[in-house]
């Protein structure tokens, strides 16, 4: 099962965006980790709000019982993916996508850049 949302950029994306994520995983039927799917899409958009400043495009498949989530945007600025800050300074997203998720990454291809999320349904939800 897949599906896609297009966002524009604004103030009200990530709010979009993480209804979006819950419902997917309420279709789904992968309730279980809706809260940490929705926790990462949101700092993820967020950042492409406050950082990439684009519209973004938010897909996510939910195959044998695993949530893939990537997050798209139209900034191919380079972004390490290791070691994510915990500072307020740098950010957080990254660093609540490396702790929540099963395997995560960023790619980046034709001036766009995309942050990924793998989420095992069998996982036990962080609390």
């Amino acid at each position: 099962m897949t599906n896609t949302l297009r966002l524009e950029h604004g103030i009200r994306a990530p709010g979009r965006a993480r209804r979006w994520i819950v419902q997917r995983c309420q279709e789904w039927r992968c309730d279980a980790i809706a809260d940490d799917a929705a926790l990462m899409v949101t700092e993820l958009v967020t950042n492409v709000f406050l950082h990439a400043r684009t519209d973004c495009l938010i897909h996510a498949e939910f195959v044998r019982s695993m949530l893939t989530v990537a997050v798209t945007d139209g900034d191919n600025e380079e972004i390490s993916a290791h070691p994510p800050s915990t500072t307020a300074e740098d950010g957080r997203g990254l660093a609540i996508v490396a702790a929540l998720a099963d395997t995560w990454g960023i790619q980046h291809n034709d001036g766009a850049k995309s942050v990924w999320f793998r989420l095992s349904h069998t996982q036990q939800p962080h609390v």
